[in-house]
């Protein structure tokens, strides 16, 4: 699993694959880190499923070391069940997500409550992010790359990064890639690119 390539410093942007070794240094100092000095990791995803299939590596890593980890997701994922639509699909992936928590380390699972497939960005939406986030009281948050093909992860990702611009505690932020097929370049194969 890859760890989270895309990371914002002290306000500047820092991104790339070759850039990989940065995160890894920096995750790598969190190990040698006093004991007592645990973080507080929220993981952002637009639907149940993304923090464990998109950071999981670094979430049980996180875990493992003893940071306290939690999931903040958009959505239920109120439409990605083949049986089940709704109300009903979005209660069995946020129990999936609580699983998936559990056995990557990850202490809780708080849902903002907007829908699948219909994720808006505007004022009370932020308000409703915000006070979710803030409540966990971050120093670290991971989210999906705002370059992403699926407008959930769009949306997820502006909602973070205003929250971000705007944090009464300051924290980390760094971006994760969920691969949907069309991130990169629609259209082209790898051998075109490369």
């Amino acid at each position: 699993m890859l760890l989270c390539l895309f990371i914002i410093k002290d306000g500047v942007w820092v991104q790339g694959k070759p850039l990989l070794w940065k995160t890894l240094m920096a995750i790598d100092k969190i190990k040698t880190a006093s004991k007592a000095a645990r973080l507080s990791v929220v993981v952002v995803g637009g639907h149940p499923d993304d923090p464990a299939s998109c950071c999981g590596g670094t979430i049980a890593r996180l875990a493992d070391e003893g940071h306290h980890i939690a999931y903040l997701l958009l959505t239920g994922g109120e439409k990605g069940c083949h049986r089940q639509r709704g109300l009903a699909c979005g209660l069995h992936r946020i129990r999936q997500a609580r699983a998936s928590a559990k056995i990557l380390g990850a202490e809780r699972v708080a849902v903002v409550g907007q829908i699948d497939g219909e994720t808006i960005f505007g004022h009370e939406q932020l308000l409703d992010f915000q006070k979710a986030l803030y409540g966990l009281r971050p120093d670290w948050v991971l989210t999906h790359w705002p370059l992403d093909s699926h407008a959930d992860h769009q949306v997820t990702s502006a909602l973070t990064f205003q929250s971000w611009l705007n944090a009464p505690r300051p924290f980390r932020l760094y971006f994760y890639e969920a691969e949907s097929g069309m991130q990169s370049s629609p259209g082209r194969s790898l051998t075109e690119i490369f």
